[in-house]
């Protein structure tokens, strides 16, 4: 307790309230009780001990809330190891889980409870993976300048990585879909070291497609519970990106126009 009184001490915060990656952000309702205590406990070791340690160790220099030289960007980096290594086992973890079930149900699958007239054909979400696949790459590579076949490369492991979430999301509430991130970037570095803005979208991507699954998983058990076709909501979701397209790129204008992104108010990272 002296130790970590003796450290606080030269913690100078600048502002009566806490840096912005500190406030409370808003979470679903249904959060494990140990996620939540993790999350807790990761708050206060980091805030109340680690950062005042290493800028009293001179290891954190700068301004508290400092990506570069201060305590928010030396635990940024500590976190983002302690992260890359729990994703790797829990992802080993849940894979190995998933093929275990996959191998074990095959024989005793249940066949699909819709009738065939409700049901996807797999020639249309093929063809729409294989189309939206070549459109991600024919605007991503030119618009951020990066080779053809790193897109193409994100969405396919965007693919085994959505399995792994939808598992995880459909058993615990929960997906992995940050973890999958950061291992989506360790994949990058070794495929186009150096290049940050690749490593920077090959993690965008497979967490955005890893989210989606995650979503569209859980769109289609409600739709099962409920009887709803799943042709219908198939179509539906279709609809529903269609209009996002537009509505993200209306959003994203009307903020870059009165804000500075990245800025004091939006920050990056």
């Amino acid at each position: 307790m002296i130790v970590l009184v003796s450290k606080c001490s030269v913690w100078h915060v600048p502002h009566l309230h806490p840096p912005a990656c500190v406030r409370t952000k808003t979470f679903q309702f249904r959060v494990a009780v140990h996620s939540a205590v993790s999350m807790a406990i990761g708050t206060v070791v980091g805030w109340c001990w680690l950062g005042p340690m290493a800028q009293a160790e001179g290891w954190a220099p700068g301004d508290i809330g400092s990506s570069d030289d201060g305590a928010k960007g030396w635990l940024m980096w500590v976190s983002l190891a302690i992260m890359l290594g729990e994703s790797f086992v829990s992802l080993a973890i849940l894979a190995i889980r998933s093929c275990c079930a996959a191998m074990g149900d095959s024989a005793s699958a249940d066949p699909d409870p819709s009738p065939r007239t409700q049901q996807v054909p797999t020639l249309w979400w093929t063809s729409g993976l294989v189309g939206s696949t070549v459109l991600c790459a024919a605007i991503v590579a030119p618009l951020l300048q990066i080779p053809l076949y790193m897109p193409v490369i994100a969405v396919f492991f965007s693919i085994f990585v959505s399995v792994l979430n939808v598992r995880a999301l459909g058993e615990t509430d929960l997906g992995p879909v940050s973890g999958i991130g950061k291992v989506s970037q360790l994949l990058f570095a070794v495929v186009a070291p150096g290049n940050v803005v690749a490593n920077i979208i090959a993690g965008a991507i497979s967490e955005a497609g890893a989210t989606a699954a995650g979503d569209l998983m859980q769109d289609l058990k409600c739709g099962h519970l409920v009887g709803a076709s799943p042709r219908a909501q198939f179509f539906g979701q279709l609809i529903g990106t269609v209009f996002s397209i537009f509505c993200t790129v209306a959003a994203w204008t009307l903020y870059s126009s009165a804000y500075e992104i990245p800025g004091e108010q939006f920050p990056a990272p």
